[in-house]
């Protein structure tokens, strides 16, 4: 059998040894993972995925895609793509360029927008019925819920941390929400113009992207009264919003193919703007875990 090299001392010093390669290598030990950005660009059909910084050639995906329109990446960092053209959302393993692994249909009408629940639950934001629909793993057979009270052409989607669900509804100017099992009467309801995406940062505020007026609010609980904060430098046609666990938010102006990147608290220009392959009609954003 073959020694470890660090057999002969004590795990301390072994400890202290390893410490220092991976310093030396550039190397943080159990360090997070960089996130990656994902954005819908349903023109030409594909899926652009970003590294840190953001600004360089991105992976480009496109098995099985027709007009993709929302993304969403599940814990086990599957990404789920919402295809507008076909009304189905396809399933993809790491590293995402092969062909689907499961394709859902069932009640999927003219989807949009894709989000989890805290126990894996995959919801579709269904524009064509005005539904919300509720899958459980493997998610591929008949939803185990709708939610359709009061919902209007249904975009944007996100939950808070308290579990509630939020909706975007483009066709009446409101976000409504939802205390689970969410098939009841929306619990609020908040006047947007337009609102096409959703995404809360990690104090639970409530960012509203507004095609209506080339803005994107922020909102505290209980979200409700006037915007904290709106967000309008360089943001043009928002449709898809995404923030990192560092606080970062995106934005995607369609109309100029564009993700613009703002720091806290959001109001000044963007520190980033991203370009390179976003294509015509330019939709959701995700941020891997």
């Amino acid at each position: 059998m073959r020694r470890s090299p660090f057999a002969s001392i004590g795990a301390g010093v072994a400890l202290a040894l390893l410490l220092t390669a991976c310093k030396s290598a550039g190397v943080t030990p159990n360090a997070p993972l960089p996130q990656k950005l994902f954005a819908a660009n349903c023109g030409n059909n594909i899926v652009t995925e970003y590294a840190p910084p953001y600004t360089g050639t991105p992976t480009i995906l496109s098995n099985a895609m027709d007009c993709p329109v929302g993304v969403a990446l599940n814990a086990s960092g599957d990404l789920f793509v919402a295809n507008w053209s076909n009304s189905h959302v396809t399933e993809y393993a790491p590293p995402y360029t092969g062909a689907p692994i499961a394709t859902i249909s069932t009640d999927v009408n003219v989807p949009f927008s894709l989000a989890f629940d805290s126990s894996g639950d995959l919801f579709v934001a269904n524009s064509g019925s005005s539904t919300v629909t509720e899958y459980a793993p493997p998610y591929t057979g008949a939803p185990i819920a709708t939610t359709s009270t009061d919902l209007d052409s249904p975009q944007g989607l996100a939950f808070n941390s308290a579990g509630d669900l939020f909706v975007g509804n483009l066709s009446n100017n409101t976000v409504t929400e939802y205390a689970p099992p969410y098939t009841g009467a929306p619990i609020a309801t908040i006047s947007t113009e337009e609102p096409w995406a959703l995404v809360f940062n990690s104090s639970g505020d409530l960012f509203v992207a507004n095609t209506g007026n080339d803005t994107v609010t922020e909102y505290a609980s209980p979200y409700t009264g006037a915007p904290i904060a709106t967000i309008s430098t360089d943001v043009t046609n928002p449709e898809g919003l995404a923030l990192t666990s560092s606080g970062s938010l995106f934005v995607s102006n369609e109309n100029n193919s564009t993700v613009t990147e703002y720091a806290p608290p959001y109001t000044g220009a963007p520190t980033t703007t991203i370009s390179t392959d976003l294509g015509p009609t330019l939709e959701g954003l995700a941020i891997s875990k």
